[in-house]
Parts: structure tokens; C-alpha cells; sequence
């Protein structure tokens, strides 16, 4: 358990710097969590790049 944690952790962290050198902004869902905030951010998210 310990392992999978810390590759799940060192994925993460690559994929939060990847999204960071494209100038993206890394955003998660968890499934045991609703959608709603998530997709709200999204949206916001789009909007904003939308007015740029």
C-alpha cells in the first residue's frame, strides 16, 4: 500500500508539473465526491480563458 501511495503521489506531482509548464491549471475529481465542484471550476476555468 505504501508503494502504490507513492507512485500515485509521484504521478500526481508529474502531471501538476506538466500541467504547470503548459500554463494549465491541474484540476482532480475524486469518484466517492460529486461532480458539481468540480465541473463548476471547470467551467469557471474556461470561461476566464474565454475573456483572454
Amino acid at each position: 500500500r505504501e508503494d502504490y501511495e507513492s507512485l500515485r503521489s509521484a504521478h500526481r506531482e508529474a502531471l501538476a508539473d506538466l500541467c504547470r509548464s503548459a500554463g494549465w491549471t491541474l484540476t482532480v475529481n475524486r469518484t466517492d465526491r460529486p461532480a458539481e465542484p468540480t465541473l463548476l471550476t471547470l467551467h469557471m476555468l474556461l470561461s476566464e480563458t474565454d475573456r483572454s
